[in-house]
């Protein structure tokens, strides 16, 4: 799958995708969310909001539109910080989320729409393959990705 109209000469693999998810903390209002049959958020719904998030994040999401304000924060780590002290709420992929997950009281829930961010793989056409080296690191990121997801998974299952 393309995501971007590449020129001709080059072609790219997408490596993996990850879905945007809300972080608030546990006495915020949409947190109530978790249980009910509307567990998701709307993006209108959260101009309101001061919004934290890394760096490249306002390429989607304009930051003018939230009159909440917004920060941006050097990684993943900062934004739990920042939702754990009730500073506003995080715009985080999942992939983010699931690698510092830690049950501090942070809720996750989906966005409405759905946005992805994308890595992808992006080398010249007349490269046949991808040198060895390169085919087992995409090999060991979807290695990781996936022993991620079953890790999280089962701590989630265990921690609730």
């Amino acid at each position: 799958e393309n995501i971007l109209a590449l020129p001709r000469s080059i072609k790219s693999e997408l490596l993996l995708r990850s879905d945007i998810l809300v972080l608030c903390t546990s006495q915020h209002p949409l947190a109530k969310r978790r249980t009910s049959k509307r567990a998701w958020v709307d993006i209108s719904e959260l101009l309101d909001e001061q919004i934290i998030a890394r760096p490249g994040y306002e390429t989607v999401f304009p930051p003018e539109l939230f009159r909440g304000g917004w920060v941006t924060v050097a990684n993943a780590g900062d934004i739990h910080g920042y939702v754990r002290l009730g500073l506003g709420v995080g715009l985080n992929t999942r992939l983010g989320y699931e690698v510092i997950y830690i049950p501090d009281g942070i809720i996750p829930l989906p966005l409405r729409p759905s946005i992805y961010f994308s890595w992808c793989l992006v080398t010249p056409k007349k490269q046949f393959l991808p040198d060895q080296v390169t085919r087992n690191f995409v090999q060991e990121l979807r290695e990781f990705y996936i022993a991620l997801r079953t890790k999280w998974v089962t701590t989630k299952v265990s921690t609730q």
